[in-house]
């Protein structure tokens, strides 16, 4: 894990050890509102302050609603 690139992406996406893994997939299978927070949260970041935003083409994006 690079400290400098978590710093970036944390607030964004989930990170953890691997083996927190299933366990942090099944919190956000519990959680739906929390993770479409989550992914909502992540698509307007991408959209207006990611840098190479404008490298990924906009049909990559689903925003959950």
């Amino acid at each position: 894990m690079n400290i400098i690139i978590n710093k970036i992406f944390e607030p964004y996406i989930i990170l953890c050890d691997k083996e927190d893994f299933s366990n942090k997939i099944k919190y956000y299978i519990d959680n739906e509102k929390e993770r479409i927070n989550k992914v909502n949260c992540a698509y307007d970041w991408l959209n207006t302050k990611f840098k190479y935003g404008k490298f990924i083409p906009k049909e990559c994006f689903i925003k959950i609603s």
